[in-house]
């Protein structure tokens, strides 16, 4: 049995498009599946539930208020006394951090000057800058605070979350 040229050439082009449809059905599938893979959810920083952590000396930090005022002080960083542990809540837990590199900066400060630090526990970094915004001057027994503005960064499981903060250290 011959087949003609016009047969062939339209049996070709059938069969090309039919191998074309099946892989376009099996792409679109392959993106649907895609899409219903959950993306990773970024962990939350949240308030530091245990006040004893702050104390009465050691540093707090909250959320820059931009001219807002909270109803309750929110205190998303601290540093205790010995200036050695810090804690922060991710994901509703309070976590311990010790601190990796001590604050590098100017040995007086100013306002305007700026310090670094950073923090570390299992999986999880912290790295502050601090901005001097508050000084007693002069010096007395009566005012022992320093006030800061600080970028806070954390970082977890190759994610990243940056906070503007505010606070003081010292003794209240």
């Amino acid at each position: 049995m011959k087949r003609s040229t016009a047969q062939v050439f339209s049996l070709m082009v059938f069969v090309t498009l039919f191998a074309l449809a099946i892989g376009g059905a099996q792409g679109r599938m392959l993106q649907k599946q895609r899409k219903r893979v959950p993306a990773v959810t970024a962990f939350k920083i949240g308030g530091i539930k245990d006040e004893s952590h702050q104390g009465e000396c050691g540093c707090g930090f909250g959320p820059a208020s931009k001219g807002k005022e909270y109803a309750e002080p929110l205190t998303i960083f601290a540093i205790d006394s010995d200036g050695v542990t810090g804690w922060v809540n991710i994901d509703g837990e309070d976590v311990s951090l010790h601190r990796r590199r001590a604050a590098r900066g100017p040995k007086v400060a100013r306002i305007g000057s700026r310090y670094t630090e950073s923090f570390s526990a299992p999986g999880l970094s912290v790295f502050i800058v601090y901005t001097v915004t508050h000084l007693c001057i002069p010096y007395g027994p009566e005012c022992e605070t320093t006030g800061y503005k600080a970028t806070i960064t954390v970082s977890k499981a190759g994610q990243r979350q940056r906070i503007k903060a505010e606070g003081v250290c010292g003794c209240t």
